[in-house]
């Protein structure tokens, strides 16, 4: 019973304080049954709790409790846009790279083929590379390739 009371008084504690601190009494009736209230009964009750206004203003009221509410959904609103971005540079950046080595890739393959190899010049003509150009070349793609794609293809 002693629970049910006290139970009883910590649930109406927001409520009483809402009421602008007043006074919480508890008397039980001539059936035995615990009463909780504002007003004292006609006989004497016993005081239970006095709120003061400090305690009545730590209760949020409605409109402060949706401002805050508000608040808290923008910033997880702005924490999901900010892993967005984030997702989406990461995703820029990693189609980037594939094209980068699907590039240097193709160059490789150009330059291990057996036979001659030439490049256009501005003009249109083919001007043929030489075996130290073509090893020189290949030197420094094989290079770009440990760099951005992991390693030299077979």
């Amino acid at each position: 019973m002693l629970r049910l009371d006290v139970c009883l008084l910590v649930s109406m504690l927001p409520l009483s304080a809402m009421g602008l601190a007043q006074d919480v009494y508890r008397w039980t009736d001539e059936n035995g049954m615990v009463h909780y209230g504002t007003r004292p009964p006609a006989e004497a009750g016993e005081r239970v709790l006095q709120l003061g206004p400090s305690q009545a203003e730590a209760v949020p009221d409605a409109a402060e409790r949706v401002r805050k509410q508000q608040r808290l959904l923008e910033s997880y609103q702005r924490e999901r846009e900010l892993k967005q971005a984030a997702e989406a540079k990461r995703a820029a950046q990693e189609r980037r790279v594939s094209r980068l080595c699907s590039g240097l890739n193709q160059q490789w393959r150009k330059l291990s083929h057996p036979g001659p190899i030439y490049v256009r010049e501005s003009d249109g003509q083919r001007r043929y590379i030489s075996d130290g150009e073509r090893r020189q070349q290949k030197s420094a793609l094989a290079e770009d390739l440990r760099e951005h794609c992991g390693g030299v293809p077979d």
